[in-house]
């Protein structure tokens, strides 16, 4: 009896010893477990960064600066000649265009008929005089040759009377000519093809010689007067006198192209720019005068350099990029050119191949371990 009790407490400590061994186990696998998760979750904090692989390399820089289209030619018209207004073109209104030669206002001329015909009587009558003053020369000369002597001065041959003849018809065809000219001034002409775009006189209004008729521009030719900061002058491919410059509307399309007339012959007095100058055709860009646009010039090659998305610079010019080990590295860089989205700049270090961060957080620190991707982030 005694000898079977104790083999059952043999076989119950067995038991129980089983039991302990097994729930260790289990332990040990559950913390095994555990481990990996947190070292899992140690990793998953890492931040994600989006990055670009870029490669230093040769490329032509790109200078872009905004101006406005002006009209090569704008003038106020005026007349010479004073009277009412008996008669306006029907285009002769504000947003009209008219060709050259146009008429647009018609001034009373009767008093400039009257003007011409009185011109005209009068140099007649210099004329009628001056051939007198030829004939009497002639008269005294024969005489004289008749009589084989010579005559003792101009005033024996009625010269002088001749000179004053010849010179009163020469001012008396000029005044001919003032008057048919400002008989044709009634008649207010477009001097080129373009736009009316103010209007200062209706019918019926008495107007004073020299008072402004209207304004015309010029819708052939455009000028474009273009401001280069000294920093990118230094970066264009000099000379520039000649090259042809791409334009681009506001929306950034293209609307045609321009070429260089004139460049640097003088700084603006304000923002100290280089003012360059260029010149289009209206039938050959797709813009009007008075718009904004975007000036795009080559600039010289530049070596290593390095073509990065504009979101990857920061407000304060700096560039974040991954460096061994997916460790963040920062530096301000020199930033040769911008074009659309994309930014050239120079290289921080003599490298090959870079992955350059396209959209920097400020939580970013140097040295920072990250976790990369090429994929955007949204």
């Amino acid at each position: 009896m005694r000898f079977k009790r104790l083999r059952n407490r043999r076989t119950l400590a067995l038991f129980v010893a089983i039991g302990v061994l097994i729930g260790v186990t289990a332990l040990l696998a559950d913390m095994d477990n555990t481990v990996d998760i947190k070292k899992q979750d140690k990793a998953d904090l890492l931040p994600l960064v989006t990055v670009e692989n870029v490669s230093a390399g040769e490329q032509s820089l790109v200078i872009e600066a905004y101006a406005e289209i002006k009209p090569r030619w704008v003038i106020d018209l005026k007349s010479d000649v004073s009277g009412v207004i008996v008669r306006m073109h029907p285009l002769a209104l504000a947003g009209s265009r008219v060709r050259k030669d146009e008429p647009l206002f018609v001034i009373d001329d009767i008093r400039y008929q009257a003007e011409l015909a009185e011109a005209e009587r009068a140099c007649r009558e210099a004329e009628l005089d001056q051939q007198r003053a030829v004939y009497t020369t002639r008269v005294a000369q024969r005489q004289f040759d008749s009589a084989g002597a010579q005559p003792p001065n101009d005033l024996a041959l009625h010269l002088p009377q001749l000179n004053i003849a010849n010179a009163t018809v020469k001012a008396a065809r000029a005044h001919v000519k003032v008057a048919k000219q400002q008989l044709d001034h009634t008649v207010v002409r477009a001097p080129y093809s373009g736009y009316i775009v103010e209007r200062h006189i209706s019918p019926g209004q008495k107007y004073m010689a020299g008072d402004l008729v209207a304004r015309l521009i010029d819708d052939s030719h455009y000028d474009i007067a273009v401001g280069v900061s000294k920093s990118d002058w230094q970066r264009l491919k000099h000379p520039i006198q000649g090259q042809k410059v791409s334009l681009f509307n506001e929306q950034g399309n293209a609307v045609g192209k321009a070429v260089v007339r004139e460049s640097g012959g003088y700084r603006d007095e304000e923002t100290r720019h280089y003012i360059v100058h260029l010149y289009a055709q209206r039938a050959e860009i797709d813009a009007l005068a008075g718009d904004l646009i975007k000036v795009r010039f080559q600039g010289r090659t530049e070596h290593n350099t390095l073509s990065i998305p504009a979101s990857a610079l920061t407000s304060n010019g700096s560039v974040w990029w991954i460096e061994s080990e997916s460790t963040l590295a920062r530096g301000v860089v020199d930033v040769l050119s911008h074009n659309d989205d994309r930014v050239l700049i120079r290289a921080p270090h003599n490298r090959a191949e870079w992955q350059v961060v396209a959209m920097p957080q400020s939580s970013y620190l140097p040295g920072q371990n990250v976790r990369t991707t090429t994929e955007a982030a949204w």
